[in-house]
């Protein structure tokens, strides 16, 4: 039995694409590099996408990211097929009409060989010129080590475009044209300073010391958008020290850098570890001095010095009580003693936000899509700086209502019935379940307030829907060897007529139709009947 689905609506940037290719005859998959000799070329599927990329504001903070930091200005998606127990690289293709959307969202589409074997799709924005000559099966950790970018030493350490990456499974491979939605994650990480206390200290400028010398373009780490360790690529060293990044105007120029690693050791911490060095006038001083600043989030001083993708750093000079060393190299070899420094360590999941100018209040999307299906899961991640938040499920006119959940509380579920909802016991995920197929044929939506305090936001939950257009059931089988719902035919058993069964069965209005289930479960096929089908059976179904 083979069921074979096609989408029943297209956006017109679908029927755009699928216009060209009947215009101009584009081959299955023109834009490969490497494609396996025997694979036929006229196998081919669409996939559209959406990207998004990472936000670099903090709450309460106006300096957004610099516009280089959010352009998308070419796409490379690496097709690795599942081998055993590993994924293997077969071919690449460039990412085709891109553009641009709201909130930092990309488009673009790719023509992919259609195979049902599992995939897995390296998905690389700006770095197409990264991965030429890369070897045909090779496995996916030769391919994340061979995609490395020199990390240059000028003033911003890297400027321009900066490369990012994200990964796409389809575990049961891809044969039809389908959609997906994934984030990019930024290949370094940012530094940006400010200064708390300008009346006592002016800042003049930023360098980092000790920088790897290679960037990884990929994470180690599978799949992760919020790495939780760093990838130092094959024979890097920490040597970079980057020129200083002068003041203009108190205007803040970040400044990118790869992932360092921790340094546990206590006594190699100082002349090793990865540092920020800022240069600046404290009252009184008629020249410069300098004084360091460490990677050390609050809490963890076994992560001295590391350094890890996609975060952003952000050091508020808090108090400065006399001048520093005299040179930025010497601040980098020695301990700051003259000045408190704040560091926030700003995962870059965090991109919606509520800010009271002291507290704030974050989440990881305002919209989640949950499938038809019942059982899916959807996460929501929050960050907050207040002590803990409530959940509420919102009526039609806005109002609180179907009780209030907060971190390590009991489950709570709308008033239909619809969705469960659950937060962690630390407050840092919120679990969305759906409770029931969607067969409705129209997507359900609920909305959700988080409150903290003052703050608040509101978060739509949507389940998707059945789409039964255009399916097909072909039935397979001969005139000796039929089978019966939930049981299996085995030579010699009498048997009424279970072929005009299956075919009443299917036609049964109550079983298929516009407004009904659409289910096939149970079945087990297996023997061999001696009998002919009779003649009533002959149908086409």
């Amino acid at each position: 039995m083979v069921c074979n689905q096609t989408k029943n609506t297209m956006t017109f940037r679908k029927i755009l694409f699928f216009l060209s290719l009947l215009v101009g005859g584009v081959s299955a998959c023109q834009d490969s590099e490497y494609v396996d000799p025997g694979t036929k070329q006229d196998e081919a599927v669409t996939l559209f996408m959406n990207v998004q990329v990472p936000s670099t504001t903090l709450p309460g903070q106006t300096r957004d990211a610099l516009p280089l930091e959010r352009v998308v200005a070419n796409i490379a998606v690496l097709v690795l097929e599942k081998s055993g127990d590993d994924y293997l690289y077969r071919y690449q293709v460039q990412g085709q009409s891109i553009s641009s959307g709201a909130e930092n969202i990309y488009y673009f589409n790719a023509r992919l060989l259609a195979t049902d074997s599992p995939l897995k799709l390296l998905v690389l924005a700006n770095a197409a010129g990264d991965v030429s000559d890369l070897p045909v099966h090779a496995t996916e950790t030769d391919v994340k080590a061979a995609l490395i970018r020199d990390y240059p030493e000028v003033p911003t350490g890297m400027e321009g475009i900066l490369p990012m990456s994200a990964e796409l499974l389809f575990p049961s491979g891809i044969t039809i044209h389908q959609e997906a939605s994934l984030k990019l994650t930024r290949s370094v990480a940012r530094v940006d300073v400010y200064n708390g206390v300008p009346g006592d200290f002016e800042l003049l400028s930023v360098q980092i010391f000790r920088a790897h010398e290679k960037i990884s373009i990929l994470p180690e780490e599978s799949g992760a958008e919020v790495v939780t360790m760093p990838t130092i690529p094959g024979g890097s060293v920490a040597k970079i020290h980057t020129e200083a990044v002068l003041w203009v105007n108190e205007g803040n120029i970040p400044i990118y850098l790869p992932e360092s690693a921790a340094v546990t050791d206590k006594d190699r911490q100082v002349l090793e570890a990865t540092c920020v060095v800022i240069g600046g006038i404290y009252k009184g001083d008629t020249s410069p001095s300098y004084y360091r600043m460490d990677f050390v989030p609050e809490g963890r001083p076994e992560l001295f010095g590391q350094v890890l993708r996609n975060h952003k750093y952000v050091f508020t000079i808090q108090k400065v009580v006399g001048c520093g060393w005299e040179t930025p190299g010497d601040a980098s070899r020695n301990t700051s003693s003259n000045m408190q420094a704040e560091i926030k360590e700003w995962n870059e999941y965090s991109i919606h936000m509520s800010f009271d100018g002291v507290n704030h209040l974050a989440v990881s999307a305002r919209e989640l899509m949950l499938d038809a299906i019942a059982g899916d899961k959807k996460f929501l991640e929050v960050d907050t700086s207040l002590d803990t938040y409530n959940v509420y499920w919102l009526d039609d006119a806005g109002s609180e209502h179907s009780g209030t959940l907060h971190p390590g509380g009991a489950a709570i579920i709308d008033d239909e019935g619809l969705f469960q909802l659950t937060i962690n016991d630390d407050g840092t995920r919120v679990t969305f379940t759906t409770l029931q197929e969607n067969t409705t044929g129209k997507r359900r939506t609920r909305t959700i307030r988080i409150r903290a305090d003052r703050l608040s936001l509101t978060c739509e939950i949507h389940q998707g829907l059945i789409s039964r257009s255009n399916r097909q059931v072909l039935i397979y089988g001969s005139l000796l060897e039929i089978g019966r719902f939930g049981n299996a035919i085995f030579p010699g058993e009498v048997a009424p007529d279970r072929p005009g069964a299956m075919v009443r069965k299917l036609r049964h209005t109550s079983n298929f139709g516009p407004d009904t289930p659409f289910r096939f479960e149970g079945f087990e096929f297996g023997g061999m009947a001696v009998y002919e089908i009779p003649p009533s059976a002959h149908q086409r179904v």
